[in-house]
C-alpha cells in the first residue's frame, strides 16, 4: 500500500570528485534507498518498513515449476548468504553472497535446469541461520 519515487542521478563516466550514476528510490517516510547489485538478481526491497527480526519465509509457490520466490527479512545490515542444496546436501545454487542493508527482500529462484525433487534453502546473516524445504515438480 505504499509508494515511492524512483530517480537516477550521477554521471555515467564520472571524473574525479563526481558522483557515479546510480538509481535511487525516495520513500514516503523521507528515506532514500540506493539500488545496487542486489537488483541485478531480482531481489528488491519491498518497502520502508522497519524490520524488527530476522526471518526466512517459505518459498512461494511450493511446489513450484520452474520458478519460485524466496522472501526474507534482516533487521540490521549484515553479510548475507542464501544458498540452495539438493536432498543429499550438495550446494546447487548460490542466490546471494553479499552485504545487504536491513530490509525485506524477495529473490527469484529459477530451477529449469534442475531435476524434480526436494531442495533446501539456507540463509545465513550474521549469527542468524535458518533452513527451509521446497519441492520442484516438473
Amino acid at each position: 500500500g505504499g509508494a515511492a519515487t524512483v530517480f537516477a542521478s550521477g554521471f555515467l563516466a564520472p571524473e574525479e570528485g563526481q558522483a557515479a550514476f546510480g538509481l535511487f528510490a525516495a520513500l514516503p517516510n523521507g528515506a532514500v534507498v540506493a539500488f545496487d547489485a542486489v537488483t541485478s538478481i531480482n531481489e528488491e526491497i519491498i518497502n520502508g518498513l522497519v524490520v524488527e527480526r530476522f526471518e526466512l519465509a517459505q518459498n512461494y509457490p511450493n511446489p513450484f515449476n520452474p520458478n519460485t520466490t524466496i522472501s526474507f527479512a534482516i533487521s540490521r545490515n549484515e553479510f548475507v548468504t542464501l544458498t540452495v542444496y539438493n536432498i543429499v546436501g550438495q550446494q546447487v545454487a548460490s542466490l546471494i553472497n553479499q552485504e545487504l542493508i536491513a530490509g525485506v527482500y524477495k529473490v527469484n529462484f529459477e530451477a529449469s535446469s534442475f531435476s524434480s525433487g526436494i531442495y533446501f534453502y539456507t540463509i545465513t546473516a550474521g549469527e542468524f541461520k535458518q533452513t527451509r524445504r521446497m519441492t520442484l515438480m516438473k
